[in-house]
């Protein structure tokens, strides 16, 4: 399937190169010393008074400016050379590192072919397989082809469902992985004096600039049809620059609630909550734990739902896919659209439901917290440890207690928890070790049956493939606003909420080890975080 690389970014135009302040500091000094040997003629034995007079004054006055405009160019010079200072760097030149051969090669391939290696091969070991081996055929040809080894990088990335492609740079080259399920596959080593040109193709498709390598860059581009999203990150390392891109696919039945792994109790009682008319839903849990997909989830729900009677808006960032019946924005701090602003403009819009990417200064959630009361339903993250660790953390951003607590409506911890592999799972007696883990993680009583995957051709030997959500729901009633108000202890807190129909992450994980959907390792890895 041909398609065309669809980018939203201007490409890059070429700046002019600064002239170097060293050599400024460097051309004034010789100036000034000429200056001086010259006065020393003219101030000679039997030269007059009053012109030795004035051509001292001269030397003095330019030794000034010397002084001046050499100390400042001189701190510019050395600022700018150890990276305090932006600079456009020249290019390379053949043998340095980031040397760009064949430029217009790389620029000439502008298309990019995607190939669904399901048709193919029949297990994901095999595509990883594939991969692998292609990878490090390419890598090893005396002149690489880079656009074809970017392209079996992303189709093989895209075919095991990674969700990352790494790009590292070592001392003898650049390796190449896949992130699957949370875990790092190596799929093979590009040679050190290749490596330049895979990260080139990289940055053409992505229209960053070839000829900066000392600062971070940030693009994205698109194939078949927008339908594959990748965005690229590059930071500059000891070696070179490391490229990771992360991998997404523009469909929406990936975010739906019922498919991605909600409990079926546990689903019924969230699903009511996003029927309310106003307040506000948080979301907390470490990076990675999936909190953006609920939040789609949740959104493309009510808009099945309710979709031709609400008007729903979110403000991202990133925006990372791209729905249908929602108005969409990406905060830009460069032209001062960030999240208090950009709230600000859409509360003008009239919007019934809005999902905010995250609260994190107390200008945004004051905006959000008066939306919720005034009206509108919000659905929006906060950086927290636990459900109750949300309000902790809004506290300390100045906030009015009871408008706080009058806002809200539920809080969701959510933690992701890499499931058996459905194929070769068996029952298992658990280690002491492990026992002795979940007791002390707050386990009352460690019960069996436990299950764990062998290992089998469809989970690539691992005995583990995908990943299942874990989801603490604290809704928020008019006892819970009592405690908050009143500055109860967390453990109280959590006490009243459990109480009042909450289910702690730690009886979710075992209820998921006991029916052999997850292994004990992941019940005590999610415990501990």
């Amino acid at each position: 399937m041909d398609t065309t690389t669809e980018v939203d970014a201007p490409p890059a135009t070429p700046q002019r190169r600064p002239r170097d302040p060293l050599m400024l500091w460097t051309v004034l000094v010789v100036v000034w010393m000429v200056s001086f040997f010259a006065a020393l003629l003219v101030t000679g034995p039997d030269a007059n008074p009053s012109e030795a007079e004035q051509a001292l004054r001269w030397v003095v006055r330019i030794g000034l400016m010397v002084g001046v405009v050499g100390a400042v160019a001189l701190g510019a010079g050395w600022a700018r050379r150890l990276g305090y200072l932006g600079r456009t760097e020249r290019k390379a030149r053949p043998g340095e590192e980031g040397f760009v051969e064949d430029e217009a090669e790389l620029r000439a391939v502008e298309g990019f072919e995607f190939k669904d290696l399901d048709v193919e091969l029949n297990s994901p070991l095999e595509r990883l397989a594939h991969t692998t081996r292609v990878i490090n055929e390419l890598g090893h040809t005396a002149k690489i082809d880079a656009v074809a080894l970017v392209r079996e990088l992303l189709n093989g990335g895209f075919s095991v469902g990674a969700s990352d492609v790494h790009l590292m740079p070592e001392s003898d080259g650049l390796r190449c992985t896949l992130r699957v399920d949370g875990v790092l596959h190596d799929v093979g080593v590009v040679p050190a004096r290749q490596r330049q040109r895979v990260i080139n193709r990289v940055k053409v498709m992505s229209q960053l600039s070839l000829h900066v390598h000392a600062k971070p860059q940030d693009g994205r581009f698109t194939f078949d049809s927008e339908r594959y999203q990748a965005r690229v990150s590059t930071l500059p390392t000891n070696h070179g620059e490391k490229v990771v891109i992360r991998l997404a696919v523009n469909d929406e039945r990936r975010y739906e609630l019922s498919h991605i792994g909600f409990d079926p109790e546990l689903l019924a009682v969230y699903q009511t909550l996003l029927h309310r008319e106003h307040g506000i839903i948080y979301f907390t849990g470490p990076t990675g734990s999936g909190k953006t997909t609920t939040m789609y989830a949740s959104m493309t729900y009510i808009r099945d739902q309710l979709g031709d009677k609400l008007n729903l808006v979110t403000l991202e960032d990133p925006m990372e896919v791209d729905f249908r019946g929602m108005a969409q924005t990406q905060v830009n701090p460069h032209v001062g659209l960030d999240f208090a602003s950009g709230l600000r403009s859409i509360l003008r819009q009239d919007p019934d439901v809005i999902m905010l990417g995250e609260i994190r200064d107390e200008e945004t959630a004051q905006i959000a917290i008066r939306a919720g009361l005034t009206g509108h339903l919000i659905l929006t993250s906060v950086h927290a440890d636990s459900t109750v660790g949300v309000f902790y953390r809004l506290s300390q951003l100045n906030l009015d207690k009871y408008q706080l607590t009058g806002a809200s409506i539920a809080v969701v911890n959510q933690r992701l928890a890499v499931r058996n592999c459905s194929e070769c799972t068996e029952e298992v007696e658990i280690s002491d070790m492990h026992r002795r883990q979940l007791i002390l993680l707050g386990v009352e009583e460690v019960k069996g049956p436990f299950f764990e995957g062998k290992g089998c051709d469809r989970c690539r030997g691992k005995g583990r493939r995908g990943r299942v959500p874990l989801l603490e729901v604290m809704r928020i009633d008019d006892e819970l606003r009592e405690l908050l108000v009143a500055d109860t202890s967390k453990h109280d807190l959590e006490r009243a909420a459990i109480e009042g129909g909450m289910v702690p992450l730690g009886v979710q994980a075992m209820q998921r080890a006991n029916r052999g959907e997850i292994p004990v390792e992941e019940v005590v890895r999610v415990l501990s975080l």
